[in-house]
């Protein structure tokens, strides 16, 4: 190796020797020269590559210092390959060899990481020599060279990256036009739009491939096919979708219908179609927008962007409430994507608009089904219970009860629920005439409130006067069903304590302090006070009284019952002066009625009305 560099050095080009020995003592010498220049080059090309490989494995390896020591070598190398190569091409440059020697020397470069010198070289091959089958590799390389180097620049951050681009684009297009029966050709003339949209030069990207269609009647096909997605690609960047969905829809119809090409041309008319939606939705046009989003399903069915599109447009819909088109969409969506991304949120689109249409029971039947399937557990949770209220709407009791003693057991939180849960659930058990489990329920809705402590609200101590106000109820119903009989003093004391019970719980509803209950309960408190004393006079007398003891009998009933009357009179009153201070309900108006019986005296008066002729003006 060392004598071959020494005879290159000694006789070569560049020595004393080859321009002292002239013409006739060079020619002597080049046939060895040409064997060692090409052994050295290799050689050294081939220790480049084998230094290049060894810093490739080191650095995987995380062996940082030696693979930086493998890089030197191997640049080194490559150097010395470089330098033999060009001294070959420079001795032989008319001869046959000298177009592989350029292109070596533009391999040694390249893999150098000199790419804007690698890309110069390529191009040599491709443009000079007539070397036909290193010109179409060479061009590519030149293409690639170009890219490499762009990346390294804009990497950088140099200023002179968009002048690399702007020779890109030129090698790209020089390729496309003396090699159009490449293959490759296609993305290379992509290419060259990628680069000059990074230039942001999307008009003269329409007009290179404008020009490449007009001005070659016997362009290939798949040149045409290119030129229109150059054309549709830089319209779309000039946010025209309109004319890049034209264009599209020109390159599409020339490629195979169900090929690979086909499929990714769709899916450049959707994307076009959705951004013009985009575009007329900023304009508040949902109508418009959500009518092109739907052109989609037509247009582009296998696209990746047809769900979204058509989730997009039945979402608009919703918002347009065109209920029965928003739901036929996310019915046929739900029926053919069940893997999609988005499928989690069709049957919850689905449930929504039931329940917006007021369609209870399928409602119901939805939500449960979200319930059951949805795979988020808020969701989850707030289906059951709109599951429980939509069935408890079409009257089935039975899965209402069901499903929100499902929900009640199951969630503590939030606390309004758990309590509109429990209150739903004491309802439905009383309409179900199950009185055991509406007191349950009942003392469950008192409870939950009384322990809410600073999570009380509004409603639930709402809630707990309704509770109370309901169990009262319950003790007024056990109240009036037990009758006085004889022995009196056998059956008093139990009606007594049912009348304790239920004014207890009417007293702890007025304890609230809502108006509404404190009214009711005041109301229902003296309806039982004089409920009593009637009863207490109309009850059975015992039998076998004298005339005495029978005055006497009657005197203690009196007794008894006279005070209950009093109370009921003057808790109807109460109820009633609360009109004076601006307040008035149902509850307080049948204090009225009351008193009309109670003292018809005072407040069953008739007013007397004057008329006055029609005389006086």
């Amino acid at each position: 190796l060392k004598a071959k560099e020494g005879y290159v050095s000694t006789y070569g080009i560049f020595s004393k020797q080859w321009v002292e020995r002239g013409p006739q003592g060079q020619q002597r010498v080049k046939p060895f020269l040409k064997t060692y220049l090409s052994e050295l080059a290799t050689y050294y090309h081939g220790q480049g590559q084998h230094f290049a490989k060894e810093n490739e494995k080191l650095s995987l390896a995380k062996k940082t210092s030696d693979a930086k020591a493998a890089k030197q070598e191997s640049l080194k190398h490559f150097d010395q390959a470089i330098a033999h190569y060009d001294e070959y091409v420079k001795t032989f440059a008319k001869d046959n060899s000298a177009a592989q020697m350029v292109y070596m020397k533009a391999e040694a470069l390249f893999q150098a990481e000199r790419f804007g010198e690698a890309a110069l070289h390529y191009e040599q091959v491709a443009y000079e020599y007539k070397n036909t089958q290193l010109a179409h590799k060479a061009g590519y390389a030149a293409i690639v060279s170009f890219q490499k180097q762009v990346s390294a620049r804009q990497e950088l951050e140099e200023d002179d990256a968009s002048t690399w681009q702007e020779q890109a684009v030129a090698s790209m297009l020089r390729f496309a036009e003396v090699f159009n029966d490449d293959e490759r050709s296609p993305a290379i003339l992509t290419n060259a739009a990628e680069y000059l949209f990074g230039l942001n030069q999307y008009q003269r990207a329409i007009d290179i491939a404008q020009n490449l269609l007009s001005g070659n009647g016997q362009l290939p096909k798949n040149l045409q096919q290119t030129a229109y997605g150059i054309i549709a690609h830089s319209h779309f960047q000039l946010t025209q979708y309109a004319e890049a969905e034209t264009y599209y829809g020109h390159q599409r119809a020339l490629v195979v219908k169900n090929s690979t090409d086909y499929k990714d041309i769709s899916e450049r008319i959707a994307a076009s179609i959705f951004k013009k939606a985009e575009v007329l939705r900023s304009r508040d046009q949902l109508t418009l927008a959500a009518s092109e989003l739907l052109r989609i399903k037509a247009i582009a069915p296998q696209s990746n962007i047809r769900v979204l599109a058509q989730f997009d447009a039945a979402t608009l819909l919703m918002q347009l409430k065109r209920w029965s088109q928003a739901l036929v969409e996310f019915k046929e969506l739900k029926q053919g994507f069940a893997q999609h991304e988005l499928a989690v949120e069709f049957p919850r689109k689905i449930a929504f608009i039931y329940e917006q249409t007021e369609q209870w029971q399928a409602a119901a039947d939805a939500y449960y089904e979200l319930y059951q399937l949805d795979p988020d557990p808020a969701v989850k949770q707030e289906a059951l219970f709109l599951a429980a209220g939509m069935y408890r709407k079409v009257s089935n009791y039975d899965k209402a009860i069901d499903y929100f003693k499902e929900y009640a057991h199951a969630y503590e939180e939030p606390f309004d629920n758990r309590m509109e849960a429990r209150f739903n659930l004491a309802e439905l058990y009383e309409l179900t005439d199950d009185k055991t489990r509406h007191l349950y329920w009942l003392r469950r809705v008192i409870a939950g409130d009384e322990a809410a402590g600073d999570g009380r609200t509004e409603r639930s101590r709402w809630l707990g006067a309704w509770a109370n106000t309901k169990y009262g109820d319950y003790f007024a119903w056990e109240f009036e069903r037990r009758s006085l009989r004889q022995p009196i003093e056998s059956s008093l004391p139990k009606k007594n304590q049912m009348l304790q019970d239920a004014t207890t719980r009417y007293e702890m509803a007025a304890s609230y302090g809502f108006l509404e209950f404190v009214a009711m309960a005041s109301f229902k408190i003296a309806d039982l006070y004089e409920q009593f004393a009637v009863e207490l006079r109309a009850s059975p007398r015992p039998s076998g009284l004298s005339a005495g003891d029978a005055q006497l009998y009657e005197t203690i009933i009196e007794e008894q019952a006279g005070p209950f009357m009093e109370l009921a009179t003057n808790i109807h009153q109460s109820n009633i002066d609360r009109s004076w201070e601006g307040y008035f309900n149902q509850w307080i108006e049948k204090s009225y009625d009351a008193m009309k019986r109670l003292q018809p005296e005072r407040f069953n008066k008739s007013e007397s009305v004057a008329r006055y002729g029609d005389e006086i003006r």
